[in-house]
C-alpha cells in the first residue's frame, strides 16, 4: 500500500484543463523536470487505433519519458470510471513506492473525481440486465420508466430525473441488480489511493479565444499526421457506432466524409465545432469543481525555469476531500 507521508522528493501531480489547452506539453516539461511518470486521464486516449483523433501525445514525447495508461484497450473494450480509477492507482502505487513522481494528466473531470474523492461502490451490472435496460431505455418514453419504476423512490428521483437518459438507464440498472436506490451507495464511497495522501492540483485555463485558434491548430497537425489513413483504418473494423470511442470530438464527421456523406472541409468544420463546444462543457465543469486547484491561464507560465516557483506556490490538496 501506498505511504501517504512519501519522502517530499516523490509528489503525485494532477493537469487538468481542456481539451487542447496544452495540458500533455506541460506534463512532458515536467516530467523531464523530476523524472516523473505521465499517468493519462482522458476518456478517448485509453483506446489504441484513434490516436490522432483523440491527441494521443506523439512517439517520440512517449519514447522521451514514460508514459501510462494511452491506448492500452480496444475500441471494442469496455470501460469505466472505476476500471480506470484502478488501474491508475496501481501505477501510481507501483512508481511511487519506488521513487518517482506520477503525473495524471487529462480533460476528463470524472476520472479525478473518481481517483480523488472516491467512487460509489456499486457492484458489477451483469450484461443481460445491461442489455435488458438499453432496450427498454431505447424503446419507451423516459416520464413511463420513472413512472413504473421510480415514482415511489425520492432518492432516485433526484440522481435521475427523467429528462436524463443515460442517468435513468444506470440507476435502472443498479436497481434491477441489487434491489436498491443508487443514492444509497454512494454514503460509504470506495477509495483508490490512501485517504490522506497530499497531491498538487494544476487547473489549466487559457483564454477561450486562444483555446480556439489552439483547437483549429491542432485540427491541421492532425490531418499533417495522417488523420484520414488512420479513420480508413477505423472505418475497415465496422465498429458499433454506439460505441465510446465512436464518439470521440469529429470521429463521426470523418468517418462520414470517408463514405461519401459529406465534403472534407465540411467534415474538418464539425470536428473544430465538436471540440470547441466539448471544451465548453470542460470550462463549466472545471470552473465548477477545481478552483482550489493552483489555476494557470496558459502552459507558458509553467516551464522548467519556473517549476520550482510553481511548486512553492501550489497549495497541497488532500485525497478524500472534495474540492470545489
Amino acid at each position: 500500500m501506498l505511504n501517504p507521508h512519501l519522502s517530499s522528493h516523490v509528489d503525485l501531480w494532477c493537469i487538468a484543463g481542456p481539451t487542447a489547452s496544452g495540458k500533455s506539453s506541460m506534463a512532458l516539461d515536467l516530467a523531464k523536470a523530476i523524472d516523473g511518470v505521465i499517468i493519462n486521464a482522458d476518456s478517448m486516449q485509453i483506446y489504441n487505433g484513434v490516436e490522432i483523433i483523440t491527441a494521443q501525445p506523439s512517439y517520440e514525447d512517449r519514447s522521451s519519458v514514460p508514459h501510462e495508461l494511452y491506448g492500452f484497450l480496444s475500441p471494442k473494450d469496455p470501460s469505466s470510471v472505476s476500471s480506470w480509477a484502478a488501474s491508475a492507482s496501481q501505477l501510481i502505487n507501483k512508481h511511487m513506492s519506488s521513487g518517482r513522481s506520477c503525473i495524471v494528466v487529462g480533460g476528463t473531470g470524472l476520472y479525478f473525481r473518481g481517483l480523488l474523492e472516491g467512487l460509489a461502490d456499486i457492484p458489477p451490472i451483469k450484461q443481460d440486465i445491461r442489455e435488458k435496460v438499453r432496450l427498454l431505455v431505447a424503446s419507451e418514453n423516459l416520464s413511463e420508466i420513472h413512472r413504473e419504476y421510480f415514482d415511489k423512490d425520492p432518492m432516485i428521483l433526484a440522481h435521475a430525473p427523467s429528462t436524463d437518459p443515460q442517468r435513468t438507464a444506470r440507476a435502472l440498472e443498479v436497481f434491477w441488480q441489487t434491489g436498491k436506490p443508487i443514492q444509497s451507495f454512494y454514503h460509504q464511497p470506495k477509495y483508490f489511493l490512501p485517504i490522506g495522501l497530499n497531491y498538487r492540483g494544476v487547473y489549466l485555463c487559457p483564454p477561450r479565444d486562444l483555446l480556439k485558434s489552439q483547437i483549429v491548430m491542432r485540427r491541421d497537425q492532425m490531418m499533417t499526421h495522417g488523420l484520414i489513413e488512420e479513420m480508413k483504418d477505423l472505418l475497415k473494423q465496422e465498429l458499433d457506432p454506439q460505441l465510446p470511442v465512436m464518439k470521440a470530438c469529429g470521429l463521426p464527421n470523418m468517418l462520414s466524409y470517408l463514405r461519401g456523406g459529406c465534403a472534407l472541409e465540411e467534415a474538418l468544420d464539425a470536428l473544430t465545432l465538436a471540440t470547441t463546444r466539448y471544451a465548453k462543457r470542460q470550462y463549466t465543469w472545471f470552473n465548477r469543481n477545481m478552483m482550489s486547484w493552483n489555476v494557470l491561464k496558459t502552459k507558458e507560465n509553467f516551464n522548467k525555469n519556473n517549476i520550482n516557483e510553481i511548486i512553492k506556490q501550489s497549495n497541497w490538496l488532500t485525497v478524500g476531500v472534495k474540492q470545489v
